[in-house]
């Protein structure tokens, strides 16, 4: 349960780093949140490793490989990682 509520706290913080309001992630976007110490925690919480770079977990979620991240990703993305 607690990693249930921390990937939904990832979540609500990567997308108030949508600035444009498209309703995806960029790399920039998603840099933002890499320096953010909530980001860290969550990670930890979530037991998944916080040595990567925006990029690489970028890399890890986007499916489609279109260079952005939606809600949708995210969320399988999530799933994956963590069941």
């Amino acid at each position: 349960m607690v990693k249930k509520h921390s990937a939904l706290e990832l979540a609500e913080l990567l997308f108030s780093l949508d600035s444009n309001d498209d309703q995806r992630l960029s790399i920039e976007e998603l840099t933002a949140g890499f320096v953010n110490p909530k980001f860290t925690t969550i990670l930890e919480q979530l037991d998944l490793p916080f040595g990567f770079s925006a990029a690489e977990f970028l890399s890890m979620l986007d499916s489609d490989g279109s260079g952005w991240l939606n809600k949708h990703e995210f969320i399988l993305g999530i799933q994956r990682l963590l069941y």
